[in-house]
């Protein structure tokens, strides 16, 4: 895993498939979320990704 952040985030640039949202922990339905954004990737053969916030 690696963590970006803002000051940084400019240089990944290739397409990626982002699960978005305001993880406040990995529950059922977070763990659904980004188990479907890696298949999607996988189909589309992207990069996957998550992307939160900070509390």
């Amino acid at each position: 895993m690696q963590i970006v952040y803002e000051s940084n985030a400019s240089k990944y640039k290739e397409a990626k498939v982002i699960a978005l949202g305001n993880f406040d922990g990995v529950h059922i339905g977070h763990q659904e979320l980004i188990k479907q954004a890696i298949a999607l990737s996988k189909e589309n053969n992207l990069a996957s990704a998550v992307f939160t916030f900070k509390q």
